[in-house]
């Protein structure tokens, strides 16, 4: 089969996803001093609009229970109370948080069977917007294993991962993106290790995440992109119908064709281009009404032969000459067909101008 090429247009699919566990309540780290009778943990990063917690679990059984929580911008005191706690019983308190950074003490007090026990805690806690990320087509450089992104805060590091066409991980790199960008986010460069030019990459894989690693942000980037050889239908002139005795062409494109959806499966997000060209013979009007009823008639004819992914074709016309001529050259390379399986619409070069037709 031919190679995939990395010259092309690529598809992004982003996706969010917040790491939940960092984000709830969980023990800020093991046992307390001796003397303690108290394990707590506490919520470090809240996402703007939800509340802050606080945890505590006595190690024995324990009354009049209350946790005094100030914080280092502002006189307020919260006071939070429960009647008894018994040994290894979680208790959890929410609070509104003040936005930006702030420091927090809590006096956590109880009375046990042998009097009263206090433990102060100090905490930040961080109030941030959900992570959002943006990415553009022209800053992907899938070929040099590099992208650039933008981000709507800080970033800390990053992973990259390299899926060849068997599925296997071929890179596998942690990326430090802490030294990039500002207190409010802005652009970040993320640049990872090409694998060789002879590996068919299926996906890039771009995981970011915040630097208290509490929210991260997925971006896959897939370069899937191939031109179909095959064996180009021959048309008699000024038409566009497809002869019988052209067909078995058609079918070994086909072949073609349903071994790339066979080899990939569900995972393969592509659909097929048909794109028509002519030679510079006769008027450029013409020509491009030509290539495109040609192409549309190659497009249906695959959709007739069961291919269920979508379809799209075009015509070039004279505009995407294989062999530059002057005008009115009979040149039989420049009468020609291209079948191009792709996460996205093939754009640039030959294939500029003029719109891709879905095929209904």
């Amino acid at each position: 089969m031919p190679a995939m090429k990395s010259r092309v247009t690529y598809r992004s699919r982003i996706a969010s996803a917040l790491a939940a566990c960092l984000l709830s309540v969980g023990f800020a780290g093991a046992a307390l001093a001796q003397a303690a009778r108290w394990q707590y943990g506490h919520s470090t990063v809240v996402l703007k609009g939800e509340q802050a917690s606080m945890q505590i679990v006595p190690v024995e059984g324990a009354k009049q229970v209350q946790i005094r929580l100030s914080n280092d911008r502002n006189k307020r005191v919260q006071v939070f109370k429960v009647k008894a706690l018994k040994a290894g019983q979680k208790h959890v308190v929410r609070w509104s948080p003040l936005s930006g950074t702030v420091n927090w003490t809590a006096e956590i007090t109880g009375t046990f069977a042998e009097g009263e026990d206090v433990v102060t805690a100090r905490f930040e806690t961080h109030v941030l917007p959900p992570l959002r990320v943006d990415i553009e087509r022209k800053d992907i450089y899938l070929a040099d294993g590099k992208a650039v992104l933008t981000a709507n805060q800080p970033l800390g590091r990053a992973t990259a991962t390299v899926i060849d066409a068997e599925g296997e991980t071929v890179v596998d790199e942690a990326l430090d993106l802490s030294d990039q960008g500002g207190p409010e986010g802005g652009r970040f460069t993320l640049e990872w290790t090409p694998p060789a030019e002879t590996v068919e990459i299926k996906e890039v894989r771009l995981v970011v995440h915040d630097p208290h690693d509490a929210q991260n942000y997925t971006i896959t980037l897939s370069p899937f992109f191939v031109e179909l050889p095959h064996e180009d239908v021959v048309f008699e002139s000024g038409s566009a119908e497809i002869r019988p005795q052209e067909a078995p062409k058609l079918h070994k494109a086909l072949d073609v064709l349903n071994g790339y959806v066979k080899k990939w499966g569900s995972a393969l997000e592509a659909r097929l281009y048909i794109g028509g060209y002519t030679d510079t013979v006769g008027g450029a009007a013409d020509n491009r009404a030509l290539s495109e009823a040609r192409a549309k008639a190659i497009a249906k004819w695959f959709r007739d032969h069961g291919v269920k992914l979508p379809i799209y074709s075009q015509g070039f016309g004279e505009s995407g000459l294989a062999v530059p001529t002057e005008d009115n050259v009979d040149e039989a390379r420049n009468r020609r067909a291209v079948y191009v399986l792709g996460a996205s619409a093939p754009r640039g070069g030959q294939y500029t101008g003029g719109r891709w037709r879905r095929l209904k």
